[in-house]
């Protein structure tokens, strides 16, 4: 259900290493680009790309081993 797939999502993101949730919030909360995010965390926009995807990655992970 809805609350159970929410309490899912908040337990997978806190997992995440708080440079790693705050990169996907300003991504996909804040609607930032990958430029203001790496200007913000002082990383390339490479490396705020490869943070992005790392992070979405384990968050992947993490939800499917919760609703598998």
């Amino acid at each position: 259900n809805g609350e159970e797939l929410l309490g899912s999502l908040r337990e997978c993101l806190g997992q995440l290493t708080e440079r790693a949730r705050l990169a996907l919030e300003m991504r996909f909360r804040d609607e930032r680009s990958r430029a203001e995010i790496a200007a913000k965390l002082s990383l390339s926009e490479d490396g705020a790309k490869n943070l992005l995807q790392r992070a979405k990655e384990r968050l992947r992970e993490c939800l499917e081993g919760k609703l598998s």
